[in-house]
């Protein structure tokens, strides 16, 4: 598939990537956590010294507003470094699927379909359940946000014999991406959405917990006609 970044040596420098920034952004995370919560226990008690209404009492009501937002980068951060980990158990992908379908219509929202196109009888997978939330979640997001307009969400499974892998395929109809951005959103940090409103960690944490499951991302996309990502992963005998 065109864009596949799983090609051996494509595929290895990305895994060194994640454990990397991975292991970076938790410390990161930890420290920078400690200093918000420092920043922001002093803007409560100056608050509390302020006349209500008050310039300077807003003020400090921004600064705390920014120490959560702050906080809620770093919760990511540390999410990100914890990508390669998990506690891997015998998981029936298609069974989860079903199961996790409200919670991603919900994720979705209003205007945008999902379907799903599971093939029966598939062998169970070595995965993690919480990181196959999460990645679902991410996957989930990134298409709402590529599908403004409303579109359509599209979770295929199948089971490739030759291969020994269970393959899920996360498919949307929207706007899709060129070549150069294609080629670069599992990069930790890289986004194409405004500032301020994305992290750049989605992807690159979806990559991350494929590649410590032992799986393959591959994605296909292009402007105009939506993006699909193709996740293999080891079926549980061949694990």
């Amino acid at each position: 598939m065109d864009g596949e970044p799983d090609r051996p040596a494509t595929h290895g420098r990305l895994r060194r990537v994640d454990r990397s920034f991975g292991a970076l952004a938790g410390g990161l995370a930890h420290d920078f956590n400690n200093v918000l919560s420092t920043i922001s226990g002093y803007a409560q008690l100056a608050r509390a010294e302020i006349e209500p209404g008050s310039r300077a009492h807003e003020h400090l009501a921004e600064v705390a507003r920014a120490c959560d937002r702050g906080a809620e980068m770093t919760t990511r951060l540390m999410a990100f470094s914890r990508s390669d980990e998990g506690e891997p158990r015998q998981l029936d992908l298609n069974r989860f699927v079903e199961h996790a379908g409200r919670m991603l219509r919900h994720v979705l929202g209003p205007g945008n379909t999902l379907v799903t196109e599971l093939e029966p009888d598939l062998p169970l997978v070595s995965v993690d359940p919480n990181q196959v939330r999460r990645l679902l979640v991410n996957l989930a997001v990134n298409a709402r946000d590529a599908m403004p307009s409303g579109g359509v969400l599209t979770i295929t499974t199948r089971y490739h014999r030759l291969r020994g892998a269970v393959e899920i395929t996360v498919g949307d109809t929207g706007t899709g991406m060129d070549d150069d951005v294609r080629g670069r959103i599992f990069e930790p940090f890289f986004t194409t959405k405004p500032d301020g409103t994305g992290s750049g960690l989605g992807l690159a944490t979806v990559h991350g917990i494929v590649t410590g499951s032992g799986g393959r991302i591959a994605v296909d996309s292009a402007p105009g006609r939506g993006t699909t990502f193709s996740i293999a992963l080891p079926a549980a005998a061949a694990a």
